[in-house]
């Protein structure tokens, strides 16, 4: 499992730093490749044809095979489990009930195995065909690396140094607009109420931002109100 997810993760190098895809364990790893790419861990059957007119698609495809690919629900289901497997159960496991038994750690491993066979019998190996945009991070600077889908849907992409998020859009010319997915909020001053833009995933309690027009700090805080009438 981990040289599958490792070998993957060397298609990715080009979209995050290969520093963050060496040091990680093969399920936190693959949901980092996730993080750039929602098809990571997608099967894929890949086809050929000759158009009947150019522009246009072929109304005959031949196949040339099917990839399957390990995926991060049989990882998350199989890795661990498989670790227990290789040492003494410490006092706590110990006293949480009985270890699995032989015949059951067996069965896990040939349903592991024949998961694996499929991997390693596929016609096609970590195929990749993308199409990418990248930008500078407005938060922290760092490049942040977008997938575009085959369709002209929006994807989110992440920073992977501080996790803001961005929608990104195809557009018609082969072009890629980036949007931050951000929240409006008001300064606290009442005498201002300019509105500043904040990353969504930092809309939490204790979270502080200071007002571009008039200097106010303000915060998010969490409060109680009481309840009036019958609402």
């Amino acid at each position: 499992m981990e040289a599958l997810v490792y070998e993957r993760a060397k298609h990715y190098a080009t979209d995050t730093s290969w520093n963050k895809l060496s040091k990680w364990q093969p399920k936190k790893l693959l949901r980092l490749l996730l993080e750039v790419d929602p098809h990571a861990d997608k099967d894929a059957i890949i086809s050929i044809g000759e158009p009947d007119q150019e522009g246009q698609p072929a109304s005959i495809m031949h196949c040339l095979g099917r990839e399957r690919v390990l995926k991060l629900e049989e990882i998350d289901s199989f890795y661990d489990r498989l670790g227990s497997y290789l040492h003494t159960p410490t006092k706590a496991q110990a006293d949480a009930g009985a270890p699995e038994s032989a015949g059951k750690i067996l069965a896990k491993c040939r349903e592991l195995a024949a998961i694996l066979k499929e991997v390693f019998e596929s016609q096609i190996i970590n195929s990749d065909f993308k199409i990418s945009s990248e930008i500078k991070c407005v938060r922290c600077g760092a490049k942040v690396y977008g997938r575009l889908p085959p369709s002209m849907e929006d994807s989110v992409a992440t920073c992977l140094e501080c996790q803001a998020q961005y929608r990104v859009m195809s557009l018609p010319d082969g072009q890629a607009e980036w949007q931050p997915i951000t929240q409006p909020l008001q300064c606290s001053n009442k005498e201002c109420m300019e509105e500043a833009w904040i990353f969504q995933q930092d809309i939490k309690p204790g979270i502080k931002w200071k007002c571009r027009k008039c200097g106010q700090q303000s915060r998010i805080i969490l409060g109680i109100s009481p309840v009036l009438g019958d609402e």
